[in-house]
């Protein structure tokens, strides 16, 4: 019966003993098959935490202060080669915006141009068709496509009865706003989409001719083709538009801007 007890004893005082050793160890649980690594140690100060540093995927990358050396060539090359045609064009007129920048579509196989009908005169869609085969011609590289689905195109062409007479210069200074380009591009030029609006009738209420609404379809679809005005009354895109016909300089002008690379003519300034 004694030496019952003495082997309990001893049972009791060995579980003792192996549970202290566990705690003063700092042993880790790991499971089947990997391997033990020995605790990590933190280096902070005692009571303070040290914060988990963001993954490198969430940063946005820092936007570049410097302009590559091809960059530098080809603005230069850009503004050469505008001299260099004089006033056989008039992209010149682009260094007249604070930005000075070149807009214009960059390279795709095709552009998509469709037109909504006016509802009270739907025989001037005859007229922008033609504008857009005029265009279509004139473009070098660039194929100008009609479309039906508006959610698609690239270039929408809309309608309205008329502007109001105070909406400033236009297509046809003489009479007030007839035609309108909305552009959005990317900050190195490349235009994204266009939103030309036409109008049927003058503000003071005359209806338009189908000789000037193909007219002021051209030159708005030249805006929409990244064309800046001209300050010859003899091109399509002089603010007032004269007859429905492009010029030697239209065509010129629009070969050279799809030649050249789009996005700003000036260097940086060093901050």
């Amino acid at each position: 019966m004694r030496l019952l007890w003495l082997v309990l004893a001893l049972l009791i005082g060995m579980v003792g003993a192996s549970r202290l050793f566990r705690s003063l160890s700092g042993a880790v649980s790991v499971a089947p098959g990997l391997p033990t690594r020995a605790p990590r140690r933190s280096t902070a100060p005692a009571g303070l935490l040290r914060p988990t540093p963001a993954p490198e995927a969430t940063k946005a990358p820092e936007p570049t202060t410097l302009t590559p050396m091809i960059d530098r060539l080809a603005r230069a090359e850009s503004r050469r080669r505008i001299g260099w045609a004089g006033r056989a064009v008039y992209l010149d007129s682009a260094f007249a915006d604070p930005d000075s920048t070149l807009r214009r579509w960059n390279e795709r196989p095709e552009l998509r141009i469709a037109v909504l009908p006016p509802a009270d005169n739907p025989a001037l869609i005859v007229e922008v068709r033609a504008a857009v085969r005029e265009w279509r011609a004139a473009s070098h590289g660039m194929v100008l496509i009609d479309v039906t689905d508006t959610t698609g195109a690239d270039v929408l062409v809309q309608f309205i009865e008329r502007f109001d007479s105070a909406s400033g210069s236009s297509a046809n200074d003489s009479v007030g706003r007839t035609g309108l380009t909305l552009l959005e591009w990317t900050r190195h030029g490349e235009v994204q989409h266009a939103l030309v609006t036409l109008a049927t009738a003058e503000p003071r209420g005359r209806r338009l001719d189908p000789a000037e609404a193909r007219g002021i379809a051209m030159h708005e679809l030249g805006h929409a083709l990244g064309l800046p005005h001209s300050g010859d009354p003899g091109d399509i895109m002089y603010p007032t538009v004269r007859r429905p016909a492009l010029s030697a300089r239209d065509r010129a002008t629009i070969a050279l801007l799809y030649s050249l690379p789009p996005g700003s003519l000036r260097e940086p300034t060093t901050p």
